[in-house]
Order: C-alpha cells, then structure tokens, then sequence
C-alpha cells in the first residue's frame, strides 16, 4: 500500500519567533489528523526542541518541513524534517545523553526529540 503526503509545509527558521511558529504548525496538522493530546503535546516540545537547536547549535538559519503521511484512512501519522547550516555534531552518541550540552543549557533537547519519535533519523556531519 502506498504511502501518501498531503499538507506539506515549508517553513524558514530564521529567528527565536520561528519556535512558535513552526510548533503551532506542527500542532495544527497533528490535531487535523486526530492525534490526542498527549501526542500533540509530544509534537509541541519536539518540535521547540528541533527549531531551538537549529537557533543555538545550527547557525541560526535552517527550514522545517511538516507534513501528513496517509496509509490509509486507519494510519496516519506526522512527518517531521529539520534541517540548519551549522558545522555538525562532534560526538553524536554523547549528545542523545540527557545532561549533556555544549551551549550552556539543560542538555535535554535531543533525548526529547528521540523519546518522542516513532523514528530518528540525524545525518550529523556538514554537507
């Protein structure tokens, strides 16, 4: 059966107002396709999670794609691809350790985005 993608959006990342923007985004297509809260919420602080690392570790420029994938009417779910211009990730092993951070923060921000992901994908290095 094939996999559908409806609702794409494309969205900029340029400045701290994008957060909010791009999780309210996020929000709005999981709610449209029946998430529950929890789930959503889930989307929520992932996706603050993704975006606030493209502005602290991404060189603060990047591009969020959000959007729907049908199975059919029974499976749908919410996919989520962030991408920044920053230099990669030194010990990205090290980095999914919760506490651990470069950037003077909680070190909690990958941890989350993988505990609350069905998938991770990360490709770490600089093009």
């Amino acid at each position: 059966m094939e996999i559908v993608r409806n609702h794409i959006l494309e969205l900029n990342i340029e400045n701290e107002s994008d957060i909010g923007v791009c999780r309210r985004k996020s929000v709005a297509i999981a709610r449209q396709i029946g998430f529950d809260e929890i789930k959503t919420g889930e989307i929520a602080i992932m996706v603050t999670e993704l975006v606030s690392n493209v502005m602290k570790h991404g060189g603060g420029k990047g591009k969020m794609l959000i959007c729907q994938l049908n199975k059919n009417q029974q499976h749908k779910a919410i996919e989520i691809w962030c991408y920044d211009q920053g230099e990669g990730i030194q010990n990205f092993e090290q980095s999914l350790t919760d506490g651990f951070t470069d950037k003077n923060s909680l070190g909690i921000g990958l941890g989350s985005i993988r505990r609350f992901s069905d998938e991770l994908e990360i490709n770490p290095s600089a093009p």
